[in-house]
């Protein structure tokens, strides 16, 4: 799902925000296909537990794992690991995109 290169870290202000190739997208378990941070803090709202915690869980943060691998924002995954609800995340994203 992710690419398996890893390219040179960015700083975190140089990091993208969105993805314009297809393949680069987060693709949700039974949900939306999400291209850039503000669609991710849109849908997660819209997301049931089932799909949440399917991403986000005891073993695995998915979305995290997306923003520092495809948006190469290694500082911001390492806020998103620390929040484990939808409205947390939803929050610091909103924070990040402001």
């Amino acid at each position: 799902m992710f690419p398996m290169f890893m390219k040179k870290p960015k700083l975190a202000q140089d990091a993208p925000s969105s993805v314009s190739l297809p393949e680069h997208c987060f693709w949700m378990h039974h949900g939306p296909v999400v291209a850039s941070l503000r669609e991710l803090r849109d849908a997660l709202p819209l997301l049931s537990e089932e799909q949440f915690t399917h991403h986000v869980n005891g073993e695995k943060h998915d979305f995290a794992q997306w923003v520092e691998q495809v948006l190469q924002n290694k500082e911001l995954a390492q806020k998103m690991r620390k929040s484990a609800t939808k409205r947390g995340l939803a929050r610091l994203l909103t924070l990040h995109i402001a």
